[in-house]
């Protein structure tokens, strides 16, 4: 990232329940959308992709992208636009990534990018933190193994999707059919954290995005984490987190919003 320039130009969050298609465009800028909710058919020049929820697509400046097939019921995705002089230093190296979880980030981006009294460089910051993570997520998929890194990486997309479960590492793996003392080992190579420690931070990550996305309370948000009461949810987030959800909520509300 030496010598690299980034600068963030602008953003938003697309929110339709209208069928839909994506326009046919050639930005100047580099593009990200990350979509929120429903399905976006999109193409860029002859690689057309199928984006679902959580999974982020890369759009490169002076290239045409348009939208393929029309989407139907609630469609909603993030999108911002930024420039840098050698995209090839950060790091990305696929142009559409699955499953990314953290979208507080592009949340937070707006909420910054919005607000009066931030200095110039917050977007900015924020923007590489994003580019980060999906630099990271990149190196991350692209790691050699065997069989154990396969299961790992199975775990972890199995305990990102049932983040409503109370899940423990003994659930965990026996899911899997392995020991959970083997599970936590591969998982810590592979992944560089304990087992632990990553269902506590994908149930966070999970959490963040409901309140981020919602407006759901908070209580409903502990029963859909599978929580036995908003108490221990409540507590649960303050430990790890450093503040209540009514407070990581509300410190990220002011967005610019549009539609079709």
């Amino acid at each position: 990232m030496k010598n690299t320039e980034v600068k963030f130009v602008y953003s938003g969050l697309f929110i339709t329940d209208d069928e839909w298609i994506h326009p046919t465009r050639r930005e100047e800028t580099w593009e990200i959308i990350c979509v929120a909710d429903g399905v976006v058919n999109i193409r860029e020049e002859d690689c057309s992709e199928v984006l679902k929820k959580g999974d982020v697509i890369l759009l490169e400046p002076h290239k045409e992208h348009t939208g393929t097939i029309p989407s139907t019921g609630r469609t909603s995705f993030f999108w911002l636009h930024f420039t840098t002089d050698k995209f090839e230093k950060l790091g990305i190296r696929k142009r559409v990534i699955r499953g990314f979880s953290d979208r507080s980030l592009f949340r937070k981006l707006l909420h910054v990018s919005n607000t009066k009294g931030y200095p110039d460089y917050a977007a900015d910051a924020i923007l590489l933190s994003l580019l980060a993570e999906l630099a990271h997520t990149c190196a991350e998929e692209e790691k050699e193994g065997g069989a154990a890194v396969r299961i790992a990486h199975e775990a972890a997309e199995w305990i990102r999707i049932n983040t409503d479960k109370k899940l423990t590492v003994t659930t965990v793996a026996d899911h899997f059919r392995y020991n959970g003392e083997y599970l936590s080992k591969v998982f810590r190579k592979v992944h560089g954290m304990p087992l632990k420690q990553y269902i506590y931070e994908a149930r966070i990550r999970a959490a963040c995005d409901i309140l981020c996305n919602t407006a759901q309370s908070v209580g409903e948000v502990a029963i859909q984490l599978g929580f036995n009461n908003e108490n221990q949810f409540v507590h649960f987030f303050k430990y790890h987190c450093g503040q209540s959800p009514t407070a990581f909520r509300n410190s990220s509300f002011n967005i610019h919003m549009n539609k079709a």
